[in-house]
């Protein structure tokens, strides 16, 4: 049995407008189960993991874990970055976003 992050759950099943009863028709299970599993209080089978990996469109990983850093996820092997890398990541990334900004900015006043 796997603990998932039900609030991110929650969030995705909301995100696309489905029901807690459409989700628990999919996991074939009572919909009271489907509840307690979005309420945390059990856990899901491989199987039902995998379903809702394939319902969402996202990697199973992406329910089970808490937060996935950005730097994370652009270096794919955290364990191996240093906290300099990682700052420097952080650092990139930032730059990106103020460039996009920028651009946006000159293209709205041209």
């Amino acid at each position: 049995m796997i603990r998932i992050n039900n609030a991110r759950l929650k969030r995705l099943r909301e995100k696309m407008y489905l029901t807690e009863s459409y989700v628990a028709g999919l996991l074939n299970c009572p919909i009271e189960r489907y509840q307690l599993i979005e309420g945390g209080r059990l856990t899901v089978t491989d199987e039902e993991l995998q379903t809702l990996s394939l319902l969402f469109g996202i990697n199973e990983q992406h329910l089970i874990t808490e937060e996935i850093k950005s730097t994370e996820i652009l270096a794919r092997t955290h364990k191996e970055l240093t906290e300099n890398d990682e700052r420097q990541i952080a650092e990139f990334l930032n730059f990106q976003k103020m460039l996009k900004k920028n651009i946006k900015k000159e293209l709205s006043v041209r």
